[in-house]
Protein backbone atom coordinates (compact mmCIF):
# COMPACT_ATOMS: atom_id res chain seq x y z
CA UNK A 1 0.00 0.00 0.00
CA UNK A 2 3.22 2.48 1.01
CA UNK A 3 4.21 2.03 -2.83
CA UNK A 4 0.53 2.86 -4.33
CA UNK A 5 0.59 5.93 -2.14
CA UNK A 6 3.99 6.93 -2.81
CA UNK A 7 3.04 6.33 -6.75
CA UNK A 8 -0.08 8.24 -6.53
CA UNK A 9 1.69 10.91 -4.54
CA UNK A 10 4.37 11.08 -7.34
CA UNK A 11 1.85 11.26 -10.73
CA UNK A 12 -0.02 13.87 -8.64
CA UNK A 13 3.10 15.86 -8.15
CA UNK A 14 4.25 15.47 -11.04
CA UNK A 15 0.26 16.99 -12.81
CA UNK A 16 0.97 20.34 -10.26
CA UNK A 17 4.38 21.14 -11.46
CA UNK A 18 3.46 20.39 -15.58
CA UNK A 19 -0.16 22.41 -14.77
CA UNK A 20 2.22 25.60 -13.23
CA UNK A 21 4.79 25.40 -16.24
CA UNK A 22 1.75 25.47 -18.52
CA UNK A 23 -0.30 28.44 -16.94
CA UNK A 24 3.18 30.41 -15.89
CA UNK A 25 0.98 33.07 -18.16
CA UNK A 26 -1.56 33.36 -15.54
CA UNK A 27 1.04 34.70 -12.91
CA UNK A 28 2.90 36.98 -15.40
CA UNK A 29 1.33 38.17 -18.68
CA UNK A 30 4.32 38.91 -20.00
CA UNK A 31 5.68 35.49 -19.75
CA UNK A 32 5.61 33.81 -24.04
CA UNK A 33 3.68 30.72 -24.17
CA UNK A 34 5.36 27.68 -25.45
CA UNK A 35 3.16 24.80 -24.73
CA UNK A 36 -0.37 25.22 -25.98
CA UNK A 37 -1.25 24.00 -29.50
CA UNK A 38 0.01 26.50 -32.21
CA UNK A 39 -1.29 25.39 -36.00
CA UNK A 40 2.06 27.69 -37.37
CA UNK A 41 4.59 27.12 -34.52
CA UNK A 42 3.56 23.30 -35.22
CA UNK A 43 4.31 23.52 -38.43
CA UNK A 44 7.72 25.59 -37.76
CA UNK A 45 9.28 22.41 -35.95
CA UNK A 46 7.53 22.82 -32.24
CA UNK A 47 6.31 19.40 -31.94
CA UNK A 48 5.88 19.38 -28.14
CA UNK A 49 2.84 21.75 -28.22
CA UNK A 50 0.79 18.18 -29.95
CA UNK A 51 1.68 16.88 -26.55
CA UNK A 52 1.60 19.26 -23.95
CA UNK A 53 -1.20 21.46 -25.27
CA UNK A 54 -3.84 20.56 -22.84
CA UNK A 55 -1.62 21.46 -19.73
CA UNK A 56 -2.15 25.28 -20.87
CA UNK A 57 -5.49 27.31 -20.12
CA UNK A 58 -6.84 30.74 -21.04
CA UNK A 59 -7.82 31.78 -17.39
CA UNK A 60 -7.75 30.83 -13.36
CA UNK A 61 -11.77 29.97 -13.94
CA UNK A 62 -10.82 27.69 -16.69
CA UNK A 63 -7.92 26.26 -14.87
CA UNK A 64 -9.82 25.64 -11.72
CA UNK A 65 -12.54 24.44 -13.99
CA UNK A 66 -10.79 22.00 -15.81
CA UNK A 67 -8.29 20.70 -13.33
CA UNK A 68 -11.12 19.61 -10.79
CA UNK A 69 -12.78 17.98 -13.35
CA UNK A 70 -9.77 15.82 -14.28
CA UNK A 71 -8.73 15.27 -10.81
CA UNK A 72 -11.82 13.95 -9.37
CA UNK A 73 -12.44 11.68 -12.92
CA UNK A 74 -8.86 10.52 -12.08
CA UNK A 75 -10.08 9.17 -8.89
CA UNK A 76 -12.22 6.77 -10.63
CA UNK A 77 -9.00 5.06 -12.30
CA UNK A 78 -8.16 3.64 -9.18
CA UNK A 79 -6.48 0.30 -9.95
CA UNK A 80 -5.78 0.77 -13.54
CA UNK A 81 -1.86 0.33 -13.99
CA UNK A 82 0.26 2.98 -14.46
CA UNK A 83 1.26 2.55 -18.06
CA UNK A 84 -2.62 2.20 -18.49
CA UNK A 85 -3.21 5.41 -17.64
CA UNK A 86 -0.34 7.06 -19.35
CA UNK A 87 -1.61 5.21 -22.44
CA UNK A 88 -5.35 6.61 -21.59
CA UNK A 89 -4.38 10.23 -21.77
CA UNK A 90 -2.06 10.01 -24.97
CA UNK A 91 -5.25 8.37 -26.40
CA UNK A 92 -7.56 10.26 -25.65
CA UNK A 93 -5.55 13.85 -26.06
CA UNK A 94 -4.56 13.00 -29.47
CA UNK A 95 -7.85 11.94 -30.11
CA UNK A 96 -8.97 15.34 -29.22
CA UNK A 97 -6.72 16.96 -31.19
CA UNK A 98 -7.48 15.21 -34.61
CA UNK A 99 -11.09 15.63 -34.51
CA UNK A 100 -10.60 19.32 -33.50
CA UNK A 101 -8.22 19.67 -36.66
CA UNK A 102 -10.79 17.60 -39.16
CA UNK A 103 -14.19 19.46 -37.67
CA UNK A 104 -12.81 22.95 -37.11
CA UNK A 105 -11.11 24.78 -39.66
CA UNK A 106 -10.81 28.06 -37.33
CA UNK A 107 -8.51 25.90 -35.08
CA UNK A 108 -5.09 27.06 -37.16
CA UNK A 109 -5.90 30.62 -35.96
CA UNK A 110 -7.26 29.88 -32.40
CA UNK A 111 -5.11 27.50 -30.94
CA UNK A 112 -6.05 24.44 -28.99
CA UNK A 113 -5.74 24.12 -25.24
CA UNK A 114 -7.49 22.89 -21.95
CA UNK A 115 -8.38 19.61 -20.02
CA UNK A 116 -11.69 19.84 -20.44
CA UNK A 117 -11.46 17.29 -23.95
CA UNK A 118 -9.21 14.62 -21.70
CA UNK A 119 -11.84 14.91 -18.95
CA UNK A 120 -14.63 13.96 -21.61
CA UNK A 121 -12.59 10.65 -22.11
CA UNK A 122 -11.68 10.13 -18.99
CA UNK A 123 -15.26 10.07 -17.71
CA UNK A 124 -16.50 7.62 -20.78
CA UNK A 125 -13.93 5.40 -20.01
CA UNK A 126 -14.65 5.28 -16.35
CA UNK A 127 -18.55 4.97 -17.11
CA UNK A 128 -18.05 1.99 -19.68
CA UNK A 129 -15.30 0.14 -17.47
CA UNK A 130 -18.06 0.42 -14.38
CA UNK A 131 -20.39 -1.00 -16.31
CA UNK A 132 -18.24 -4.14 -17.02
CA UNK A 133 -17.16 -3.91 -13.73
CA UNK A 134 -20.86 -4.23 -12.03
CA UNK A 135 -21.66 -6.77 -14.72
CA UNK A 136 -18.58 -9.63 -14.37
CA UNK A 137 -19.09 -9.33 -10.69
CA UNK A 138 -22.76 -10.44 -10.56
CA UNK A 139 -23.60 -11.02 -14.49
CA UNK A 140 -26.07 -8.64 -14.73
CA UNK A 141 -27.44 -4.86 -14.07
CA UNK A 142 -26.34 -3.73 -10.64
CA UNK A 143 -25.93 -0.01 -9.17
CA UNK A 144 -22.19 -0.04 -10.00
CA UNK A 145 -23.32 -0.60 -13.75
CA UNK A 146 -26.24 1.49 -13.80
CA UNK A 147 -24.25 4.44 -12.56
CA UNK A 148 -21.32 3.65 -15.30
CA UNK A 149 -24.19 3.55 -17.97
CA UNK A 150 -25.73 6.49 -16.87
CA UNK A 151 -22.21 8.48 -17.18
CA UNK A 152 -21.55 7.29 -20.31
CA UNK A 153 -24.77 8.10 -21.80
CA UNK A 154 -24.90 11.24 -20.42
CA UNK A 155 -21.03 12.26 -22.05
CA UNK A 156 -22.08 10.85 -25.48
CA UNK A 157 -25.42 12.66 -25.15
CA UNK A 158 -23.76 15.73 -24.72
CA UNK A 159 -21.04 15.64 -26.92
CA UNK A 160 -23.45 14.46 -29.93
CA UNK A 161 -25.70 17.46 -29.16
CA UNK A 162 -22.70 19.92 -28.78
CA UNK A 163 -21.11 18.59 -32.27
CA UNK A 164 -24.43 18.85 -33.71
CA UNK A 165 -25.69 22.24 -32.36
CA UNK A 166 -21.96 24.24 -32.55
CA UNK A 167 -22.93 25.53 -29.10
CA UNK A 168 -21.36 24.21 -25.65
CA UNK A 169 -23.78 22.64 -23.55
CA UNK A 170 -24.23 25.13 -20.05
CA UNK A 171 -22.04 27.42 -21.89
CA UNK A 172 -24.48 30.60 -21.23
CA UNK A 173 -23.88 29.66 -17.20
CA UNK A 174 -20.04 29.94 -16.79
CA UNK A 175 -18.66 32.56 -14.73
CA UNK A 176 -14.94 32.96 -16.04
CA UNK A 177 -13.57 33.30 -19.28
CA UNK A 178 -13.28 30.00 -21.30
CA UNK A 179 -11.62 31.14 -24.47
CA UNK A 180 -12.87 30.44 -28.02
CA UNK A 181 -14.62 27.05 -27.44
CA UNK A 182 -13.61 24.17 -29.56
CA UNK A 183 -17.12 22.07 -29.42
CA UNK A 184 -15.65 18.67 -31.41
CA UNK A 185 -12.73 18.04 -28.59
CA UNK A 186 -15.14 16.65 -26.36
CA UNK A 187 -16.16 14.65 -29.44
CA UNK A 188 -11.98 13.94 -29.98
CA UNK A 189 -12.32 13.14 -26.18
CA UNK A 190 -15.32 10.71 -25.96
CA UNK A 191 -13.71 8.74 -28.86
CA UNK A 192 -10.61 8.52 -27.59
CA UNK A 193 -11.88 7.54 -23.87
CA UNK A 194 -14.02 4.77 -26.23
CA UNK A 195 -10.70 4.00 -28.41
CA UNK A 196 -8.90 3.22 -25.12
CA UNK A 197 -11.88 1.28 -23.67
CA UNK A 198 -11.35 -1.00 -26.48
CA UNK A 199 -7.54 -1.24 -26.48
CA UNK A 200 -7.89 -1.77 -22.39
CA UNK A 201 -9.78 -4.86 -23.26
CA UNK A 202 -7.59 -6.17 -25.93
CA UNK A 203 -4.80 -5.68 -24.02
CA UNK A 204 -5.20 -7.51 -21.35
CA UNK A 205 -5.33 -5.08 -18.47
CA UNK A 206 -9.07 -5.34 -18.06
CA UNK A 207 -8.81 -8.94 -17.19
CA UNK A 208 -5.53 -8.65 -14.68
CA UNK A 209 -7.94 -5.97 -13.10
CA UNK A 210 -11.09 -8.70 -12.50
CA UNK A 211 -8.35 -10.89 -10.39
CA UNK A 212 -8.35 -8.06 -7.84
CA UNK A 213 -11.81 -8.79 -5.62
CA UNK A 214 -10.25 -12.18 -5.23
CA UNK A 215 -6.71 -11.48 -4.61
CA UNK A 216 -8.16 -9.04 -1.59
CA UNK A 217 -10.38 -11.77 -0.32
CA UNK A 218 -7.38 -13.93 -0.20
CA UNK A 219 -4.99 -11.67 1.63
CA UNK A 220 -7.30 -10.41 4.26
CA UNK A 221 -5.72 -11.21 7.66
CA UNK A 222 -2.59 -12.46 6.38
CA UNK A 223 0.61 -11.01 5.73
CA UNK A 224 1.71 -10.01 2.60
CA UNK A 225 5.00 -12.48 2.44
CA UNK A 226 2.45 -15.42 3.68
CA UNK A 227 0.01 -14.52 0.61
CA UNK A 228 3.08 -14.56 -1.76
CA UNK A 229 5.27 -17.88 -0.63
CA UNK A 230 1.32 -19.63 -0.50
CA UNK A 231 0.23 -18.24 -4.40
CA UNK A 232 4.42 -19.40 -4.75
CA UNK A 233 3.61 -22.92 -3.64
CA UNK A 234 -0.24 -23.40 -5.49
CA UNK A 235 1.63 -23.40 -8.67
CA UNK A 236 2.27 -26.99 -9.73
CA UNK A 237 5.47 -28.53 -11.52
CA UNK A 238 3.28 -29.54 -13.97
CA UNK A 239 1.56 -26.31 -14.62
CA UNK A 240 4.97 -24.68 -14.78
CA UNK A 241 6.14 -27.41 -17.41
CA UNK A 242 3.65 -26.43 -19.85
CA UNK A 243 3.73 -23.04 -19.93
CA UNK A 244 7.56 -23.55 -20.48
CA UNK A 245 7.04 -25.49 -23.84
CA UNK A 246 4.18 -23.42 -25.12
CA UNK A 247 4.50 -22.85 -28.50
CA UNK A 248 5.22 -19.61 -30.28
CA UNK A 249 2.81 -20.93 -32.55
CA UNK A 250 0.09 -21.78 -29.92
CA UNK A 251 0.53 -18.26 -28.30
CA UNK A 252 0.24 -16.77 -32.13
CA UNK A 253 -3.00 -19.11 -32.39
CA UNK A 254 -4.53 -17.43 -29.17
CA UNK A 255 -3.57 -14.04 -30.19
CA UNK A 256 -5.22 -14.49 -33.31
CA UNK A 257 -8.73 -16.04 -31.87
CA UNK A 258 -8.74 -13.01 -29.63
CA UNK A 259 -8.14 -10.44 -32.65
CA UNK A 260 -10.95 -11.99 -34.38
CA UNK A 261 -13.85 -12.06 -31.52
CA UNK A 262 -12.92 -8.64 -30.23
CA UNK A 263 -13.40 -7.61 -34.60
CA UNK A 264 -16.26 -8.92 -34.75
CA UNK A 265 -17.70 -7.48 -31.67
CA UNK A 266 -16.45 -3.98 -33.02
CA UNK A 267 -17.95 -5.15 -35.98
CA UNK A 268 -21.28 -6.06 -35.05
CA UNK A 269 -21.89 -2.62 -33.72
CA UNK A 270 -22.81 -1.96 -36.98
CA UNK A 271 -23.45 -5.39 -39.33
CA UNK A 272 -25.28 -8.09 -38.31
CA UNK A 273 -22.92 -11.00 -39.67
CA UNK A 274 -24.06 -14.80 -40.05
CA UNK A 275 -21.52 -17.04 -40.80
CA UNK A 276 -22.69 -20.28 -41.87
CA UNK A 277 -20.56 -23.07 -42.98
CA UNK A 278 -17.70 -22.69 -40.36
CA UNK A 279 -18.73 -25.22 -38.02
CA UNK A 280 -18.76 -28.18 -41.23
CA UNK A 281 -15.27 -26.83 -41.72
CA UNK A 282 -12.31 -28.42 -39.64
CA UNK A 283 -8.48 -27.61 -40.01
CA UNK A 284 -6.40 -30.54 -41.91
CA UNK A 285 -2.74 -30.02 -40.71
CA UNK A 286 -2.10 -32.69 -44.16
CA UNK A 287 -2.55 -30.41 -46.37
CA UNK A 288 -3.06 -27.03 -47.89
CA UNK A 289 -5.85 -25.10 -47.55
CA UNK A 290 -6.77 -22.42 -49.72
CA UNK A 291 -10.08 -19.98 -49.20
CA UNK A 292 -11.37 -18.44 -51.96
CA UNK A 293 -13.77 -15.44 -51.47
CA UNK A 294 -15.74 -12.64 -53.59
CA UNK A 295 -15.01 -9.21 -53.01
CA UNK A 296 -18.23 -6.90 -52.86
CA UNK A 297 -16.52 -3.97 -50.29
CA UNK A 298 -13.06 -3.06 -49.15
CA UNK A 299 -14.93 -4.39 -45.35
CA UNK A 300 -15.42 -7.92 -46.43
CA UNK A 301 -11.49 -8.64 -45.87
CA UNK A 302 -12.36 -8.02 -42.37
CA UNK A 303 -15.09 -9.63 -41.31
CA UNK A 304 -14.30 -12.79 -43.29
CA UNK A 305 -10.71 -13.05 -41.81
CA UNK A 306 -11.34 -12.28 -38.67
CA UNK A 307 -14.22 -15.24 -38.50
CA UNK A 308 -11.76 -17.59 -39.66
CA UNK A 309 -9.22 -16.42 -37.15
CA UNK A 310 -11.86 -18.59 -34.43
CA UNK A 311 -10.11 -21.94 -36.20
CA UNK A 312 -7.87 -21.12 -38.92
CA UNK A 313 -4.35 -18.80 -39.66
CA UNK A 314 -4.84 -17.45 -43.27
CA UNK A 315 -1.93 -15.98 -45.23
CA UNK A 316 -3.64 -13.18 -47.32
CA UNK A 317 -2.18 -12.06 -50.93
CA UNK A 318 -1.67 -7.56 -50.28
CA UNK A 319 -0.55 -5.41 -52.58
CA UNK A 320 3.06 -4.18 -52.15
CA UNK A 321 2.39 -0.37 -52.23
CA UNK A 322 -0.53 -0.83 -49.84
CA UNK A 323 1.71 -2.93 -47.26
CA UNK A 324 4.44 -0.56 -47.34
CA UNK A 325 2.24 1.99 -45.99
CA UNK A 326 3.89 3.22 -42.53
CA UNK A 327 0.78 1.86 -40.17
CA UNK A 328 -0.36 -0.60 -42.36
CA UNK A 329 2.82 -2.07 -42.20
CA UNK A 330 3.02 -2.60 -38.84
CA UNK A 331 -0.13 -4.39 -39.16
CA UNK A 332 0.97 -6.66 -41.82
CA UNK A 333 3.75 -7.89 -39.30
CA UNK A 334 1.21 -10.15 -37.42
CA UNK A 335 -0.70 -11.16 -40.53
CA UNK A 336 2.11 -12.27 -42.63
CA UNK A 337 0.79 -11.83 -45.84
CA UNK A 338 2.82 -12.48 -49.60
CA UNK A 339 2.75 -9.85 -50.95
CA UNK A 340 1.98 -9.60 -54.84
CA UNK A 341 1.83 -6.01 -56.45
CA UNK A 342 -1.23 -4.59 -58.52
CA UNK A 343 -1.20 -5.35 -62.21
CA UNK A 344 -4.18 -2.79 -62.54
CA UNK A 345 -1.81 0.18 -61.07
CA UNK A 346 1.45 -0.85 -62.22
CA UNK A 347 0.68 -2.55 -65.67
CA UNK A 348 2.22 -5.77 -67.57
CA UNK A 349 6.09 -4.56 -66.01
CA UNK A 350 5.24 -6.50 -62.62
CA UNK A 351 4.00 -9.90 -64.34
CA UNK A 352 7.39 -11.48 -62.92
CA UNK A 353 6.44 -10.27 -59.51
CA UNK A 354 3.06 -11.29 -59.76
CA UNK A 355 4.32 -14.81 -61.11
CA UNK A 356 6.68 -14.98 -58.09
CA UNK A 357 4.06 -14.07 -56.41
CA UNK A 358 1.94 -17.04 -56.97
CA UNK A 359 4.96 -19.65 -57.20
CA UNK A 360 5.34 -18.70 -53.45
CA UNK A 361 1.60 -19.38 -52.60
CA UNK A 362 1.84 -22.81 -54.75
CA UNK A 363 5.17 -23.61 -52.30
CA UNK A 364 3.27 -22.45 -48.81
CA UNK A 365 -0.19 -24.26 -49.90
CA UNK A 366 2.10 -27.41 -50.85
CA UNK A 367 3.83 -26.96 -47.18
CA UNK A 368 0.01 -27.29 -45.83
CA UNK A 369 -0.50 -23.33 -44.57
CA UNK A 370 -3.69 -22.05 -45.41
CA UNK A 371 -4.03 -18.79 -47.73
CA UNK A 372 -6.91 -16.75 -48.50
CA UNK A 373 -7.07 -15.43 -52.31
CA UNK A 374 -9.46 -13.30 -53.93
CA UNK A 375 -9.88 -14.63 -57.78
CA UNK A 376 -11.38 -11.44 -58.84
CA UNK A 377 -8.60 -9.76 -57.67
CA UNK A 378 -10.63 -6.16 -57.96
CA UNK A 379 -14.10 -4.63 -55.56
CA UNK A 380 -16.77 -5.67 -57.21
CA UNK A 381 -17.98 -2.88 -59.87
CA UNK A 382 -21.80 -4.10 -59.76
CA UNK A 383 -23.79 -6.16 -57.72
CA UNK A 384 -22.08 -9.46 -59.39
CA UNK A 385 -19.13 -10.41 -59.29
CA UNK A 386 -16.60 -10.68 -62.13
CA UNK A 387 -13.87 -13.01 -62.80
CA UNK A 388 -13.09 -12.36 -66.40
CA UNK A 389 -9.66 -14.28 -67.76
CA UNK A 390 -8.08 -14.30 -64.48
CA UNK A 391 -5.76 -17.07 -63.58
CA UNK A 392 -4.54 -16.75 -60.21
CA UNK A 393 -6.60 -19.94 -59.58
CA UNK A 394 -6.47 -22.46 -62.58
CA UNK A 395 -2.19 -21.58 -61.69
CA UNK A 396 -2.23 -22.17 -57.92
CA UNK A 397 -4.40 -25.54 -58.46
CA UNK A 398 -2.42 -26.68 -61.76
CA UNK A 399 0.65 -26.44 -59.11
CA UNK A 400 -0.56 -27.50 -55.99
CA UNK A 401 -3.37 -30.26 -56.49
CA UNK A 402 -3.85 -31.55 -53.60
CA UNK A 403 -4.87 -28.14 -52.20
CA UNK A 404 -8.25 -28.39 -49.95
CA UNK A 405 -10.92 -25.82 -51.70
CA UNK A 406 -13.39 -23.34 -49.23
CA UNK A 407 -15.63 -21.04 -51.28
CA UNK A 408 -16.36 -18.32 -49.31
CA UNK A 409 -19.62 -16.18 -50.47
CA UNK A 410 -20.24 -12.72 -48.81
CA UNK A 411 -23.67 -10.81 -49.23
CA UNK A 412 -25.44 -7.79 -48.28
CA UNK A 413 -22.16 -5.46 -48.45
CA UNK A 414 -23.00 -3.73 -51.62
CA UNK A 415 -24.27 -0.77 -51.37
CA UNK A 416 -22.76 0.15 -48.10
CA UNK A 417 -20.35 2.77 -48.00
CA UNK A 418 -17.13 0.14 -48.27
CA UNK A 419 -18.30 -0.56 -51.89
CA UNK A 420 -18.35 1.04 -55.14
CA UNK A 421 -21.97 1.45 -55.12
CA UNK A 422 -21.56 5.01 -54.92
CA UNK A 423 -18.32 5.54 -56.17
CA UNK A 424 -15.59 4.74 -54.80
CA UNK A 425 -14.74 5.37 -50.98
CA UNK A 426 -13.42 8.58 -49.58
CA UNK A 427 -11.37 7.61 -46.36
CA UNK A 428 -11.76 11.22 -44.87
CA UNK A 429 -15.73 10.40 -45.37
CA UNK A 430 -15.49 7.27 -43.75
CA UNK A 431 -13.81 8.24 -40.69
CA UNK A 432 -16.25 10.94 -40.29
CA UNK A 433 -19.33 9.02 -40.93
CA UNK A 434 -17.80 6.13 -38.50
CA UNK A 435 -17.55 9.24 -35.80
CA UNK A 436 -20.73 10.50 -36.01
CA UNK A 437 -22.13 6.68 -36.37
CA UNK A 438 -20.77 5.87 -33.16
CA UNK A 439 -21.65 9.06 -30.53
CA UNK A 440 -25.14 9.62 -32.71
CA UNK A 441 -25.79 6.14 -32.00
CA UNK A 442 -24.43 6.11 -28.61
CA UNK A 443 -22.46 3.51 -29.66
CA UNK A 444 -25.14 0.10 -29.07
CA UNK A 445 -28.26 1.33 -30.83
CA UNK A 446 -26.99 1.81 -34.63
CA UNK A 447 -29.39 0.56 -37.58
CA UNK A 448 -27.46 -3.08 -38.78
CA UNK A 449 -26.77 -3.86 -42.09
CA UNK A 450 -27.26 -7.72 -42.14
CA UNK A 451 -24.42 -9.54 -43.61
CA UNK A 452 -24.11 -13.44 -44.56
CA UNK A 453 -21.25 -15.14 -45.16
CA UNK A 454 -21.34 -19.13 -46.25
CA UNK A 455 -18.60 -21.36 -46.59
CA UNK A 456 -18.56 -24.55 -48.31
CA UNK A 457 -15.94 -27.37 -49.00
CA UNK A 458 -15.08 -27.57 -52.88
CA UNK A 459 -14.47 -30.89 -54.74
CA UNK A 460 -15.67 -29.80 -58.11
CA UNK A 461 -13.52 -27.07 -59.15
CA UNK A 462 -10.15 -28.77 -59.15
CA UNK A 463 -11.69 -30.99 -61.53
CA UNK A 464 -12.17 -28.65 -63.81
CA UNK A 465 -9.85 -28.20 -66.94
CA UNK A 466 -9.72 -24.46 -68.16
CA UNK A 467 -9.55 -20.95 -66.71
CA UNK A 468 -13.03 -20.30 -68.51
CA UNK A 469 -14.82 -23.12 -67.29
CA UNK A 470 -13.11 -22.00 -63.23
CA UNK A 471 -13.84 -18.90 -63.37
CA UNK A 472 -17.26 -19.39 -64.92
CA UNK A 473 -18.24 -21.57 -61.95
CA UNK A 474 -16.87 -19.23 -59.30
CA UNK A 475 -18.97 -16.78 -60.69
CA UNK A 476 -22.13 -18.73 -60.49
CA UNK A 477 -21.38 -19.91 -56.80
CA UNK A 478 -20.66 -16.06 -55.86
CA UNK A 479 -23.50 -14.77 -57.77
CA UNK A 480 -26.48 -17.29 -56.06
CA UNK A 481 -26.93 -14.64 -53.57
CA UNK A 482 -26.16 -11.37 -55.49
CA UNK A 483 -28.58 -8.63 -53.56
CA UNK A 484 -28.98 -4.98 -55.25
CA UNK A 485 -27.66 -1.84 -54.44
CA UNK A 486 -28.76 -1.70 -50.78
CA UNK A 487 -28.52 1.15 -48.66
CA UNK A 488 -28.94 1.37 -44.18
CA UNK A 489 -29.61 3.79 -42.54
CA UNK A 490 -26.95 5.41 -40.31
CA UNK A 491 -28.59 6.78 -37.18
CA UNK A 492 -31.52 4.91 -34.98
CA UNK A 493 -34.03 8.08 -35.65
CA UNK A 494 -34.34 7.10 -39.20
CA UNK A 495 -35.06 3.20 -38.61
CA UNK A 496 -33.81 0.53 -39.74
CA UNK A 497 -35.48 -0.55 -43.01
CA UNK A 498 -33.07 -1.12 -46.07
CA UNK A 499 -34.00 1.03 -48.69
CA UNK A 500 -32.91 -0.48 -52.43
CA UNK A 501 -30.98 2.21 -54.70
CA UNK A 502 -30.18 2.01 -58.01
CA UNK A 503 -27.29 0.35 -60.02
CA UNK A 504 -24.32 2.30 -61.20
CA UNK A 505 -24.57 1.92 -64.72
CA UNK A 506 -27.63 -0.23 -64.49
CA UNK A 507 -27.74 -2.63 -67.53
CA UNK A 508 -30.55 -4.64 -68.82
CA UNK A 509 -28.42 -7.60 -69.85
CA UNK A 510 -26.88 -9.98 -67.20
CA UNK A 511 -22.84 -10.93 -67.90
CA UNK A 512 -21.57 -14.40 -68.29
CA UNK A 513 -22.20 -16.53 -65.71
CA UNK A 514 -24.16 -14.69 -63.66
CA UNK A 515 -27.73 -16.25 -63.99
CA UNK A 516 -28.57 -15.64 -60.45
CA UNK A 517 -27.99 -19.68 -59.70
CA UNK A 518 -25.88 -21.54 -59.02
CA UNK A 519 -24.50 -23.76 -56.38
CA UNK A 520 -25.59 -23.03 -53.34
CA UNK A 521 -29.01 -21.85 -51.98
CA UNK A 522 -30.35 -18.61 -52.12
CA UNK A 523 -31.09 -16.86 -48.73
CA UNK A 524 -34.86 -16.96 -47.53
CA UNK A 525 -35.00 -13.20 -48.32
CA UNK A 526 -34.38 -13.69 -52.48
CA UNK A 527 -36.44 -16.73 -52.54
CA UNK A 528 -39.30 -14.55 -51.33
CA UNK A 529 -38.84 -11.69 -54.12
CA UNK A 530 -37.01 -9.04 -51.73
CA UNK A 531 -33.66 -7.96 -49.95
CA UNK A 532 -32.75 -6.86 -46.80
Amino acid sequence: MKTIDKNNMLTFGGFIVLILLGNGHLFQTQLPQFLNYDHGQVQAGQWWRIFTYPLVHVSWYHLVLDVSATLLLWQELKGVPATAKIVLVSCVSMMVLLVSILFSPHLATSGLCGLSGLAHGLALFAGLHQVEKGWKELSRFNNVSSAGLLLSGVIIIKCLYEALSGQILFGTVHLGDLGVPIVHAHLGGALGGLSFYLLFNLSGWSARLQCEPLESAQVAGRSSRVVEQAQINSISDDMRKRAMSSSAKSKSSNVRVWIGRWAHKLLSLRYDIEISGLDEIEPDPTRGTIFLPNHPAYIDPVIVTTGLYEKFAPRPLSDADQVAKPIVRQVMKVIRPIIIPDVTRNGRGVAAKVRAGLQEVVKKLNEGEEIILYPSGKLYRSMYEELGRNSGVEYILKHAPDTRVILVRTSGLWGSAFSRAHGTPKPKTLLRNMVLFTIANMLFFGPRRKVRVDMVEETTLSTLGSRHEINRYLERYYNATAQPNTTVPLYWWQGSNPGALPEPGESDSLPTGKSGRGDGDAPSCLQKGGCT
